[in-house]
């Protein structure tokens, strides 16, 4: 799955066929289904010289449609509008045929045909459709240990809150629920660790500098982040922010319980966020937090006060020891 300038969105479809009242009448109906549970970006035939300002609008809906009278899209999926078969038209990245004709077999060369008029059934067709493409996006988990951990006094990715490093921790956890464990450090940091690293290429941004490095290796996958001094996730609340995400949305990301809002950093960005990185970046702002507030996100809450606190100073280390002491003794 390629992300290419020539594309729309990552999740995206042309319907072909010659533009006409009927066609237009068609998917102005078909957008309307889909937009009953999805935030759908019709693109229609535009000059050139907007077609960045439309790519960068559509990053922001879950899926674009693509209303193509230019004939078949060879770089894309393909759903065809025709008032007769030609079997000429048969072609691996056709999805399905809208015909006019309700007399007309249901699969034409074994490929789905509908009649213009259902419409339920065409608009679940394609939600199926990138339902089952986002299932096949890699989900890969980043660990962030860059930060310098100034006024910890100590690599924090090396404080024991489970008998082990949090950063050994954190890796045994996330192999058991991601493809693969990354380690995300400064340039100048040396880890002696089983995971591969991912050094920073972006410098002096932050956590937003990890990410994008990430990305810049595997750009056409999910990745969940999360930060190295946050010693109350569990197996159970990496389950709970996999089994919630929304794979159209720029990120799926945990509700701070205190102060509503969501929590950059224990994180899954999806693919699309890339973008969004860099258009903020452009805009002088560096901290992750703006891609949650700027961005259609999922947001999932939980009541574990404790899930999302993080260890900055020697004071917090010793309390969060106790809690988690607290805890296990319970």
């Amino acid at each position: 799955m390629i992300l290419n300038k020539n594309k729309f969105h990552l999740h995206e479809l042309a319907i072909t066929g010659t533009r006409s009242d009927v066609k237009d009448f068609f998917l102005n109906n078909l957008i309307k289904v889909l937009k009953t549970d999805y935030q759908v970006y019709l693109a229609r035939e535009i000059e050139a010289e907007y077609f960045i300002d439309q790519k960068l609008k559509a990053i922001d809906y879950d899926f674009t449609i693509i209303d193509s009278a230019l004939g078949f899209e060879s770089n894309n999926k393909n759903i065809v509008f025709i008032e007769n078969i030609n079997p000429d038209l048969h072609n691996k990245n056709i999805l399905a045929y809208i015909t006019l004709t309700k007399s007309i077999s249901p699969f034409i060369n074994g490929i789905p045909c509908f009649h213009h008029e259902d419409l339920v059934q065409i608009s679940q067709f394609i939600i199926n459709h990138f339902l089952d493409e986002a299932k096949r996006i890699p989900l890969n988990a980043l660990i962030l240990t860059g930060g310098k951990s100034s006024r910890m006094g100590q690599d924090k990715s090396q404080i024991k809150y489970h008998n082990q490093s949090q950063v050994q921790y954190l890796t045994d956890l996330l192999r058991q629920k991601c493809q693969q464990v990354f380690i995300s450090c400064r340039t100048d940091q040396t880890p002696n660790l089983e995971a591969p690293v991912i050094y920073d290429k972006f410098l002096n941004i932050g956590p937003t500098g990890g990410i994008l490095s990430y990305f810049q290796e595997y750009p056409f996958t999910r990745v969940l982040v999360i930060a190295c001094d946050m010693p109350f996730i569990n197996l159970d609340s990496i389950q709970n922010l996999i089994s919630k995400i929304d794979p159209f949305k720029m990120a799926t990301a945990y509700e701070n319980f205190d102060k509503k809002w969501p929590e950059p950093l224990f994180t899954i960005y999806h693919p699309k966020s890339q973008a969004r990185f860099f258009q903020l970046l452009a805009a002088g702002h560096t901290c992750p937090m703006k891609l949650l507030f700027n961005s259609t996100i999922k947001k999932i809450t939980t009541d574990n006060k404790l899930l999302l606190l993080n260890g900055n100073t020697p004071e917090e280390m010793q309390n969060f020891k106790s809690l988690l002491m607290d805890q296990f003794n319970e």
